[in-house]
């Protein structure tokens, strides 16, 4: 069979463990994607749609913030600090958040953390953008 176990966890829980066709994401550089016995490999994971093909072909598309990923000996492990199915992205949740990240990058308050405010961004955006594909 041309799997590998994919193994996907947040700093609360692992929301994947098993065997997979393909996995598609996107890092820093630019997209790419695993399949059954890829070289050796390390990146980041940006804010991105993740894309996972479990052994009967079925598409499963998630939503991740940052994070790393690591494949070795068809085994890959993803570390991320979120997760949600696309499914599940809460549109009016995920719009509040990029309001509220919007504003703070506006804000001349020096006590606001910029950068946390263009990840939140990020990720509101990038939610929005996956919810609407599916609609």
């Amino acid at each position: 069979m041309n799997t590998f176990n994919l193994l996907i966890a947040t700093p609360q829980d692992i929301v994947l463990n098993g065997e997979v066709l393909s996995l598609k994401c996107k890092s820093m550089v630019g997209e790419f994607q695993i399949l059954k016995d890829h070289e050796p490999f390390i990146s980041n994971i940006v804010p991105t749609e993740l894309y996972v093909k479990d052994e009967l072909g079925m598409e499963e598309v998630y939503f991740v913030g940052e994070g790393i990923i690591e494949a070795k000996n068809n085994n890959v492990v993803v570390c991320v600090n979120s997760i949600v199915q696309a499914r599940d992205i809460d549109l009016e949740r995920a719009e509040a958040s990029k309001k509220r990240a919007e504003e703070r990058l506006a804000s001349t308050d020096v006590n606001i953390d910029k950068k946390r405010a263009e990840l939140s961004l990020k990720r509101a955006l990038g939610r929005i953008k996956l919810k609407n594909k599916g609609q």
